[in-house]
């Protein structure tokens, strides 16, 4: 994945198994800095959504869940494209 390839240094990514290629609907990171990326990302004309601004073990029907509040406030959400592996696979053929 080419999110993964290119934030993993530095942003806690989805792990795949090897030879696998996850078909996502929504592609979810984790930082400390998640507003300030979103932000940077927005300036780029980049849409991303915090899915989850309440943890869902702190919602009334879910607050049995064992979820922590501090992974919630570092989650983002990234657009994915459905052919976002094709493209993938075609730009690592060019270089």
């Amino acid at each position: 994945m080419l999110y993964t390839e290119l934030l993993s240094d530095s942003i806690a990514c989805p792990v795949e198994k090897q030879g696998v290629c996850h078909v996502y609907h929504q592609y979810t990171i984790r930082n400390k800095k998640r507003n300030k990326i979103q932000q940077r990302l927005k300036e780029q004309g980049v849409s991303s959504v915090v899915y989850y601004p309440v943890p869902l073990h702190m919602q009334e029907a879910l607050k049995f869940l064992a979820t922590r509040e501090a992974i919630s406030r570092k989650l983002k959400k990234l657009p994915v494209k459905s052919f976002l592996c094709l493209c993938i696979r075609n730009l690592k053929k060019t270089r």
